[in-house]
């Protein structure tokens, strides 16, 4: 049954709501380390909370290994904190026991975790706030060969056949995680036409797709499926149908309205297992980064240039940044062209009238081709896969350039953060 919902209705969570841990892989891979060399160890970190439409989440900032047990008094009044021990003995009474010698005040909130010591496969949480005890429902490890474990285990039926091809060549574990995937997609017009095209066809779960912009004429050369009829219509609606059309399965979720829009922004920090940019701008692309270091997305920034030169000559050159939160973002990945600028429309003064009006585009840009989108955007999705799949462990730059009769050049390789990134190294959102 196909689904595409337009987000301006959605509403704030009700008390009712699961909890829903997020961490990053190294975090928790370092906490499973320490503890696995000191059995009576604990690890402690501080959380943020966030809420979203379909559940609490609990974002864990840093992680400490001590045999120090924290207790209530020991934590600020309003704190939040996370703790991760092994133990022999895997039931709710052992949680409860735990956390009740921890002597919560009802403004603090503790998420307790207990790992099997002998599996570590096994788990079980509890989240104790204001005097009550809820289950921990979930746990999101982001980052590379990322993983979504919950209490109870899905029941999953066999591939539909028409998979079986993309399953063959991901692997089933690959595969299931695309298959679940929820990805969240800034700019619905050429590059963001393509890069929604190549997710549809893998098999995932949800797109949601951002985009004031409405459908010109000349959009609908590098816009496959879109036709004549289609123009003038918000181009996330546009697309939504072609892709329907071809995937009524698909869950897609539209918003057509900027980024600058109260509501988008916070419906951009809806929990998703990709963050994608496909814009112009920088302001979007900049609001982008900071959402997925704030709510620990991954971010996936494409754009393609062609420009032509004094001589006539024309330059076509593509980028992909898959950026991990914390690990390089597009200030110190890359750069954005006018930071001040960006942060003054993100953030006007009271009563500031636009400082600048947008730019046609053929003023800084020769001219848009799908070939060079189409290249760009199947090494970018690959580059996801091979985070899910765990081959790729680091934040990824991919550059190319097509140079006119001698064929494609390209650039590709690891990155980190900068030293002083405003982005990477901030703990609030």
């Amino acid at each position: 049954m196909s689904s595409v919902t337009d987000m301006r209705d959605q509403h704030t969570l009700d008390h009712g709501h699961p909890w829903r841990l997020i961490i990053t892989t190294g975090l928790w891979e370092s906490a499973l380390h320490g503890l696995i060399s000191t059995p009576d160890a604990q690890a402690i970190g501080p959380l943020r909370w966030l809420n979203v439409s379909d559940a609490r989440e609990l974002l864990v900032e840093g992680l400490q290994v001590t045999t120090t047990t924290i207790t209530g008094e020991s934590r600020p009044t309003g704190s939040a904190w996370f703790v991760v021990a092994t133990s022999d003995r895997i039931d709710p009474a052992t949680l409860h026991h735990e956390i009740a010698a921890r002597g919560l005040q009802p403004s603090q909130i503790c998420v307790l975790l207990l790992i099997d010591r002998q599996s570590h496969r096994r788990w079980l949480g509890i989240v104790a706030h204001q005097h009550r005890i809820d289950p921990l429902t979930e746990i999101h490890i982001i980052g590379p060969r990322s993983v979504r474990i919950q209490t109870a285990a899905e029941m999953t039926a066999p591939p539909d056949p028409r998979w079986s091809r993309t399953v063959g060549a991901l692997g089933e574990r690959t595969w299931n995680l695309v298959n679940r995937a929820t990805i969240t997609m800034i700019g619905a017009g050429r590059m963001g036409t393509s890069l929604a095209w190549q997710f549809a066809a893998l098999g995932i779960k949800r797109l949601r797709l951002f985009d004031p912009d409405h459908l010109a004429v000349e959009n609908l050369d590098a816009m496959p499926g879109l036709s004549a009829s289609d123009v003038g219509l918000p181009k996330v609606q546009a697309l939504a149908k072609a892709l329907l059309r071809f995937r009524p399965d698909l869950e897609i979720v539209v918003r057509p309205y900027p980024t600058a829009d109260r509501d988008t922004r916070r419906l951009l920090r809806e929990r998703c297992d990709l963050l994608v940019t496909a814009v112009d701008d920088d302001t979007p692309r900049y609001l982008a980064a900071c959402i997925a270091r704030e709510c620990l997305f991954p971010h996936l920034d494409v754009a393609s240039d062609i420009q032509r030169d004094a001589s006539g000559q024309i330059h076509l050159t593509a980028d992909a940044r898959l950026l991990l939160p914390g690990a390089g973002c597009v200030q110190c990945v890359g750069g954005i062209h006018d930071l001040p600028a960006v942060l003054r429309q993100l953030s006007p003064p009271r009563g500031a009238m636009p400082d600048h009006a947008e730019q046609p585009w053929f003023e800084h840009r020769a001219g848009s081709l799908i070939t060079l989108n189409q290249m760009i955007s199947g090494a970018a999705v690959q580059s996801w896969l091979d985070l899910l799949s765990g081959d790729l462990t680091t934040s990824f730059w991919q550059r190319i350039a097509w140079n006119s009769g001698r064929g494609m050049e390209s650039h590709s390789g690891p990155v980190g953060r900068g030293d002083l990134c405003p982005v990477c190294l901030r703990t609030h959102g």
